[in-house]
């Protein structure tokens, strides 16, 4: 959709045009979901972040300054808002039982067996305390990689490698309590 196109779709849904904002809906789905994923976060908490974008963007239409810049700027200001919250959420039900949080937000945990996610478990006891926490922050709280390197003071590449190899460590651990080479 051209521009002058989606500023007048938008202008139309803010008089209560509701096929116009279906129609800004399509049109931006796909940006505003890579600025989301962009940010290092699951494909499921996009998907969560995108959809109340826009029905928050929907609600707060009548708020909307076109003065103030493109609409797409404004649905990008919402969706990082939107995502700052649903992370600081993750992080405060993380803390209650960091292992079973790092279990739980294993990739795909519902194909996993038990026994694996057993095995899982007692590979991510074994790590040192820093290691689990560094693993809490990035895939239980869905930290950014680079928010993550920022607030520990390292290199985004070195907090990116040491990721890499923890991950490995654990299936490589994991594999040999399953009696399967790694």
């Amino acid at each position: 959709m051209a521009s002058s196109d989606l500023s007048d779709a938008f202008a139309r849904a803010k008089l209560g045009d509701r096929a116009a904002y279906e129609r800004v809906v399509e049109a931006l789905h796909g940006e505003i979901a890579v600025f989301v994923a962009l940010r290092g976060t699951s494909r499921q908490l996009v998907e969560e972040v995108v959809q109340e974008t826009f029905v928050a963007g929907f609600i707060g239409l009548a708020a909307y300054d076109p003065a103030s810049g493109p609409p797409v700027a404004w649905l990008k200001g919402i969706a990082r808002h939107r995502l700052q919250r649903a992370l600081r959420a993750r992080t405060r039900q993380a803390t209650s039982d960091p292992l079973a949080a790092l279990v739980a937000a294993a990739p795909e945990p519902a194909e996993a067996d038990p026994a694996t996610l057993e095995r899982l478990r007692i590979c991510l006891q074994r790590l040192t305390p820093a290691a689990r926490e560094l693993l809490t922050a990035r895939y239980v709280a869905d930290e950014a990689l680079p928010d993550l390197a920022a607030r520990l003071g390292q290199a985004y590449h070195a907090v990116a490698t040491r990721i890499s190899r923890l991950r490995a460590a654990l299936r490589q651990c994991v594999a040999e309590r399953a009696g399967e080479p790694s």
